[in-house]
């Protein structure tokens, strides 16, 4: 499967949607490319949680758009996380 580069900017708030496994945000990337969304597929930082693996990463101004396309799929994130002044994730 050909992978395309997008250009992604990501000024302002970051969100992470996790989707409980590797294999969960791979789909949740197949489903997202399909659509045309705009995000990055990041690895999971530690302090998030070790054993996901991978993340879908959005801009806030693209997060109900991100959370519309996966909910028409029906394949919502089982975690979404926002980054705390710069320097940890939580859940809102």
């Amino acid at each position: 499967m050909p992978y395309t580069l997008k250009s992604v900017n990501f000024n302002g708030m970051e969100i992470l949607l996790g989707f409980g496994s590797a294999h969960g945000a791979l789909k949740a990337e197949d489903i997202l490319n399909a659509a045309g969304a705009s995000f990055r597929l990041v690895t999971a930082p530690k302090t998030i949680d070790p054993a996901c693996g991978l993340l879908v990463q959005v801009s806030e101004v693209n997060l109900q758009a991100t959370l519309d396309v996966l909910k028409k799929a029906a394949f919502e994130p089982k975690s979404i996380y926002r980054k705390d002044d710069g320097r940890e994730y939580r859940e809102p």
